[in-house]
């Protein structure tokens, strides 16, 4: 067994890529039901913190040209592969979410898969959002996830979780820690890829902001966003509350 030891994205991008899309699947479903209630104008999408590249490679044969950065080159060489294989056109590029240095502007900007949730402290999500804003048109939306504090903490409460065990995968969350004065989910994850008859194994450390929905409100508008929607159900229009798990969260220009 080989053993290695990585920063966030690179290497356990494999165990990312392996595992089944469940929440893509969410994903895909409720950008179908925002763009249906907004009536998106224009096709030119942003996917920032893309992955292996599956939101991209889906919006793409919606009819959107998408553009995808992401700061994991291993994360970006995945996708790449996902695009040849689905003979999708899309540009990627390597920036953290923070630097986003595009001269164009786009017409939407995704970031799923509670990506901001990474952005641990609060300055840097702020960052974050200016840089968004201005990479967007006049009029245009932002769309993302987050995680709330409550499921955070809640996820703090495991000792350990196995979150996959097949044939040729395993995957362990342990060590799992909640700051409550940073509001910071600490968690060591160790995973298995079989690879042939030897196993490889990766570990990394994953750490998580816990946001409440004002915070992310306020910086949201703070960066010059003109409104904000935060909803726990899109489907049924719930409204988010501080009780809410995720939060998904639309910001128009």
């Amino acid at each position: 067994m080989s053993e290695k030891s990585f920063n966030e994205w690179e290497e356990i991008a494999q165990l990312y890529d392996k595992q089944q899309s469940d929440f893509g699947r969410v994903v895909k479903r409720n950008f179908r039901t925002i763009n249906d209630r907004f009536e998106f104008t224009g096709d030119d999408l942003l996917d920032i913190a893309c992955g292996d590249g599956e939101f991209v490679a889906f919006a793409a044969k919606q009819g959107y040209t998408v553009t995808g950065v992401d700061k994991s080159s291993e994360m970006l060489r995945l996708a790449e592969e996902r695009f040849t294989k689905e003979a999708v056109d899309s540009t990627l590029y390597q920036y953290d979410m923070r630097e986003l240095p595009f001269s164009k502007e786009f017409d939407i900007i995704t970031c799923w898969y509670n990506s901001v949730n990474y952005l641990c402290k609060l300055k840097d999500l702020r960052t974050a959002f200016e840089t968004v804003y201005r990479s967007l048109r006049p009029e245009g939306i932002f769309v993302f996830d987050f995680v709330n504090r409550k499921r955070l903490r809640e996820f703090a409460t495991s000792p350990a979780l196995v979150p996959h065990d097949t044939d040729d995968l395993f995957e362990v969350h342990h060590d799992i820690t909640y700051d409550t004065t940073e509001d910071l989910l600490s968690v060591e994850i160790t995973g298995f890829i079989a690879d042939g008859d030897v196993w490889e194994r990766i570990d990394e450390t994953h750490k998580n902001r816990g946001y409440r929905i004002e915070e992310v409100r306020s910086s949201l508008k703070q960066a010059g966003f003109d409104s904000v929607t935060a909803w726990e159900d899109i489907r049924t229009k719930t409204s988010a509350t501080e009780s809410s798990k995720r939060i998904w969260t639309i910001a128009k220009k």
